[in-house]
């Protein structure tokens, strides 16, 4: 999971969502569930929104393994946190295996100012000191 963050001056934080669209479409794509078509006019358009954001001054990676990831979906299901989403765990597995592997692809290309940019949490119990980081340099670049 990535969350953007804009610059400071304009006091906004645009969280994963238009970047989320990047990895869903290519997930959807190699895995069999869009035709190139398809994936290309959504890229095209992808593309095109992403012209008009400022680029990010932090982007924060969170991570983590997929096993931890598909460990606390089966205990937010369990608990009634979140809906089960997925028809079987084969399938869970197979989505957010792909999602991990488009999110690190993704990372790993972006263009090396942002890359300069990135912040990666790789366990959860490093959360908190990740977060104090984020704000650290935040503030940093605010001066």
């Amino acid at each position: 999971m990535a969350f953007y963050f804009q610059p400071i001056t304009q006091r906004n934080i645009m969280e994963r969502s238009h970047l989320k669209d990047y990895i869903f479409i290519n997930f959807m794509f190699k895995a069999g569930y869009i035709n190139k078509t398809q994936n290309d006019s959504y890229i095209v358009l992808w593309k095109e929104i992403s012209n008009l954001l400022e680029e990010p001054d932090i982007i924060a990676f969170i991570d983590y393994p997929v096993e931890h990831s598909l460990a606390h979906l089966k205990n937010d299901e369990m608990h009634g946190i979140r809906p089960e989403e997925f028809p079987n765990e084969e399938i869970k597995s197979k989505w957010i295996t792909g999602w991990h592997a488009e999110y690190n692809n993704y990372r790993d290309n972006l263009p090396e100012h942002l890359r300069q940019r990135v912040l990666v949490c790789n366990h959860p119990d490093d959360i908190e000191t990740f977060s104090d980081m984020i704000i650290q340099r935040a503030m940093f670049i605010r001066r």
